[in-house]
């Protein structure tokens, strides 16, 4: 009988912790997506065949080292989860326009995209090589600088 009420009551208690789990799940989802957004920006193309995911960002998330880690570490994160066949040698292009996340190569002769494509290139990010390249098609001011990620 003790073994009897002691195995319904851990059924209880187990149905208890079922009935809790979703909710609080679905809230720490929800709170871990909106970080990653808030950190990686958001993928708005992916070229599979290159290897490469252009993500629309706020210049100022990946204007230092430490700031572009905190989004690499993030976006590494969301490549490796929806395509592990790049494995570590993939790379970003960041734009702060999605309307801009093309291939120079891509612009033709859409006068709305080509005259504020490169005003609107922040940087790219090579995993293979760990460097990090801000404002690539501006001289006065390109900024490169090491991004280390395991």
């Amino acid at each position: 009988m003790v073994t009897l009420l002691n195995h319904r009551h851990k059924l209880i208690a187990i149905a208890f912790l079922l009935a809790l789990a979703p909710a609080q799940g679905l809230s720490d989802s929800q709170e871990n997506k909106q970080r990653s957004e808030v950190k990686s920006g958001r993928i708005v193309r992916v070229d599979d065949r290159s290897k490469r995911v252009f993500v629309q960002i706020n210049p100022d998330r990946i204007s230092t080292q430490r700031k572009a880690k905190l989004v690499l570490l993030s976006l590494q994160e969301r490549i490796s989860a929806c395509y592990p066949q790049f494995g570590k040698e993939w790379a970003v292009s960041f734009f702060s326009d999605e309307k801009y996340a093309v291939y120079k190569s891509e612009l033709g002769d859409n006068p709305s995209i080509v005259g504020g494509w490169s005003d609107h290139y922040l940087g790219e990010y090579d995993r293979k090589e760990q460097k990090m390249t801000l404002y690539p098609t501006s001289p006065k001011l390109v900024k490169y600088f090491t991004v280390v990620i395991p």
